[in-house]
Order: structure tokens, then sequence, then C-alpha cells
């Protein structure tokens, strides 16, 4: 990549960067003072794709025994609510929200809120009609999840020929003007192999590639292989140590810009969690090591396709609340109460590889599930 383009592509990520430090000082706001500044929207369950790690997608079968999707009118009216509560962001997901035939108009009534938008999505459904929405009403953020560098790995991976649609897509994205795009490649055993033919297609298209492993047990009746599919350490770290070498002349650009800028309009991108408000205010928890660390349900909430309410995506029964039934203040409320006992499987605690798997309490509560309920031992690699 030549000089220029790097340039042009760190300006870009310290511009991004401003923005999410802008973001990150209401969420820290919203967990010291408890009050809501998030919200996640599920318009839909459902998918353009059926990658087969996914594990929040449902098919339309056992979608419906779950519960209908809610109508248009009554997210509009959900985020309303979200809005007047004092929530200033929202994201709408899926699935792939906008494989909604009323996608648009949910989208531009919750714009049309003064409230910060961002979409994420696949890339296939990407239309004339969504382009000329969003240059009319330009989203906060797109979040472009690629799964392959070809139509084979994305058969193999999604089930579906998708990749070309999806690049499309990106494609069509990019022609709106200043748009902040994050494109990410979620990896799993059936596609991590393309990850420097992803990097290199992200990367001509002057955008910055970033990584999910897709290591997830599914939640809510998900169609899911993911623990079939996860990565080993190895594979983890040859990703990471490419994506680490091609965006060191990006870092090092970042940083020469940053030089330049006046002290006051550094971004800051670190972050508070409720673990360290607690210690702030000096309160004593002899439960606090197997609390949630994250800040699921301190700043922000989930809502799944059928209504239901959760602290975040990776959450099932029973850490629930109704909003559509009781309101969203209200359900909210009582949700910040369930996640406050919300507790790590003392089992995961004594396990000898509890730092691979982290201390996400949703993420081994679901592994702990999937384990009774597929008869098999947990399957996280060793260090």
């Amino acid at each position: 990549m030549d000089k220029d383009k790097i340039k042009e592509i760190a300006q870009a990520q310290v511009k991004n960067q401003k923005w999410n430090a802008f973001m990150q000082q209401i969420s820290d706001a919203a967990v010291r003072t408890g009050k809501i500044a998030h919200a996640t929207f599920e318009l839909t369950a459902l998918c353009t794709l059926q990658c087969k790690m996914c594990y929040v997608r449902l098919d339309k079968e056992t979608a419906d025994k779950i519960g209908p999707m809610r109508t248009a009118k009554e997210w509009i009216d959900m985020a309303r609510q979200f809005r007047d509560s004092g929530g200033l962001t929202i994201l709408l997901t899926g699935g792939e929200a906008m494989m909604r035939p009323d996608f648009l108009e949910i989208y531009e009534e919750i714009s049309k809120m003064g409230l910060f938008v961002t979409v994420f999505t696949n890339g296939t459904t990407i239309t004339d009609e969504v382009i000329e929405m969003f240059r009319k009403r330009p989203p906060a953020l797109i979040g472009l999840t690629l799964y392959g560098a070809s139509e084979e790995t994305y058969q193999r991976t999604t089930g579906v020929k998708g990749f070309e649609n999806a690049v499309k897509g990106m494609d069509r994205l990019l022609t709106i003007p200043n748009l902040h795009i994050d494109v990410r490649f979620t990896a799993c055993t059936l596609n991590y192999m393309d990850y420097e033919k992803v990097q290199e297609l992200v990367e001509a298209r002057g955008l910055v590639l970033s990584y999910d492993v897709a290591d997830m047990a599914s939640v809510r009746g998900a169609v899911s292989e993911g623990r079939a599919l996860r990565l080993n350490l190895e594979q983890r770290e040859q990703i990471r140590k490419h994506l680490q070498k091609v965006s060191a002349p990006i870092l090092d650009a970042m940083h020469k810009e940053m030089e330049r800028m006046p002290k006051k309009e550094l971004p800051n991108t670190s972050y508070l969690t409720p673990i360290e408000v607690k210690k702030n205010k000096k309160v004593e928890d002899p439960l606090e090591e197997r609390r949630l660390h994250c800040r699921a349900a301190a700043f922000g909430v989930y809502i799944a396709y059928d209504g239901r309410m959760y602290p975040c995506d990776t959450f099932s029964e029973p850490y629930f609340t109704e909003p559509f039934k009781e309101g969203f203040v209200s359900a909210y409320q009582r949700l910040q109460e369930i996640a406050r006992e919300i507790l790590v499987p003392e089992s995961c605690m004594k396990c000898k590889n509890i730092d691979v798997c982290g201390p996400c309490a949703a993420r081994l509560i679901a592994e702990k599930e999937a384990c009774a309920r597929e008869g098999v031992a947990c399957s996280f690699d060793p260090i």
C-alpha cells in the first residue's frame, strides 16, 4: 500500500476513533449514573445467510414457535419510549435486519427521533432503496460482516453463495460520502484460511478489517454448530499476527496524526465497568468475582425479535423482561435487578481454562447449558 493511501486510511481511522470516544463518554456516564443509553433491536431472527456457527439465527419454523416478530409500529413506539427514557444510541440488527420489507419504514421513523442509529448487516440486502435512504439519513455506523473471500467459502460457511452480493453491498455503501463503515471477518474452522484475502479485499477499498471468533454456544433456540467449529489457539494467533502486521503502518500513521492534534482533541477509548463503579463507591461484595464484569444491562439492553428484553444478545431464559407488555422503563428497571443477581457458574470459576473463555457470564452459562443439552464436555481449548 502506498504512503498516500496509508495516510488516507489513518486519517479516517482517527476520525472514527473520535466518534468511538464520544460514544464511550455517553456509555460511561450511563454506567456511572445507572441510566439507559443504548438499545439493540433484533428486528428479525431470520437471515439471508445460514451461517453454521451463528449463535442467534433461527429458522422460520423455530422462530414461529417461539413467537411472532413485532410489527414496525411496535418497534417505532418502543424506540420512542427508549428515547423518552434518556436513550441516545440504537442498533438495528438481526438475523439480517434489512431483509424485513418494512425495514426502511422502521429505520426512517427511528432516525427522525434524533437517535444515533447503527445498522449491522452481512451486505447482501443493500438495495438501491437502502442506499437512497442512507444518503438521505446516514446512520452513525454500519457494521458489515464478511465470511470469506470466495463463493466456495461462503457456500461452505453460510450455506449460501453470498460472497458476490456481500461485496457489491459493501461497494454500494462506499458510494455514500463520509459513511462510517466497520468491516469485520467472523472466523471459524470453515473459513479462517481466507483471512489474508479478506483483509486484502477490504484494504483495497480503503478500509480496516477487524475480526471476531465465532465460538459462542447457541442461545434462545438458535440453529448452530458453533461449538464444533471453534478455532484453536494457534489458528486465532495466526489471524491476529497477520492483521497486526498489515495494520502496523496504519497505526504508525495514526499515531503521527494524533501527535499533531491538540491534547483536548485526542480520543480516549477507555471505558468504565460496573465493577469499577462499585469499587469507587467502596461497595463490598463477596460475590463480586462471579458477577457481570461487562456492561450488560448497565447502560444498554437487547430486545429480541419476539419482544423479550435481555441484558445482551448472548443471554437466554430466564434472564429477560417484556417491554412490549410492561413498557420500556419498567422492563429496564426490572432487568437491572435481574442482572445484579446473575453469577458465573461456580464450576467455571474453578476450571483451569477460565482464562480461555473469559469471565463473560452469558458465554459461560450458554456453554454449560450446551454441555448438558448435548451430553459433551466444554470444548474451549486449554492454554
